[in-house]
């Protein structure tokens, strides 16, 4: 028989959020990891397609003799 997993109680992560929030700190996210454990964020997340974009845009540019100004 295998062991279930304990989920938290939504009280637990209230409480949570309240105790970090009186320290100061924000989460912005809250994610359930595969094992079953949560893991909080406290940056807003960056844009990674944007990045990309610029990165290839940038080596365009380079390729094709258009420098940065």
């Amino acid at each position: 028989m295998t062991a279930r997993r304990q989920r938290p109680r939504l009280s637990e992560l209230k409480g949570t959020l309240k105790l970090l929030q009186e320290n100061g700190l924000r989460p912005v996210a809250l994610d359930c990891q595969p094992d079953g454990t949560y893991r909080w964020h406290f940056t807003e997340p960056v844009s990674s397609a944007e990045d990309a974009l610029d990165r290839e845009l940038a080596e365009f540019g380079e390729t094709h003799g258009y420098g940065r100004a």
